[in-house]
């Protein structure tokens, strides 16, 4: 069981340092993409 935790965590902390990067790299660009949809419909949900 011991390995098993160990081999996940190390396959999770492997994929952030590939994924993390990658991902701060995208993220300005779903910003930029989202920021001219993001007013509109926050408007138009019920709160």
């Amino acid at each position: 069981m011991k390995q098993i935790t160990m081999t996940q965590a190390q396959y999770i902390l492997s994929t952030n340092l590939i994924v993390v990067p990658f991902v701060r790299k995208l993220i300005p660009r779903y910003m930029a993409i989202l920021g001219y949809n993001f007013k509109q419909p926050t408007a138009q949900i019920p709160h």
